[in-house]
């Protein structure tokens, strides 16, 4: 698929239903310090998305969270779900913040090695 620029996922953003952009929002809101493809445990998701008063259940973020995943947005991983590329490039344009890049240092190169 191929990457939208940054106008066209804006507009698209702008169209999401709440549920989507709620789903998205939830990262920075767990984590303000978080860095770049942090994931969430799908559980906590839920828990603060389901809302009986508004007639919000599991079954309904769970579905947002499959179609989320399905258009490029999420990636999950076992019970963990996990901004794409994509994803936080909409995090950023919902939420108005960046998330700090994963700074890992590499390991050095073994002398073995060459």
């Amino acid at each position: 698929m191929a990457e939208p620029t940054d106008e066209q996922l804006r507009d698209y953003t702008a169209k999401m239903p709440k549920i989507y952009k709620d789903i998205l929002l939830a990262f920075p809101g767990f984590d303000s310090k978080r860095r770049e493809f942090d994931s969430l445990e799908t559980q906590h998701i839920m828990e603060v998305l389901t809302d009986p008063d508004q007639d919000i259940r599991r079954v309904d973020v769970n579905t947002a969270i499959t179609q989320l995943s399905e258009r490029g947005f999420l990636s999950p991983e076992f019970y963990r779900i996990v901004p794409t590329r994509l994803g936080e490039r909409a995090i950023k344009l919902l939420s108005g913040t960046t998330a700090r890049p994963a700074m890992i240092p590499s390991l050095p190169e073994p002398s073995w090695a060459s």
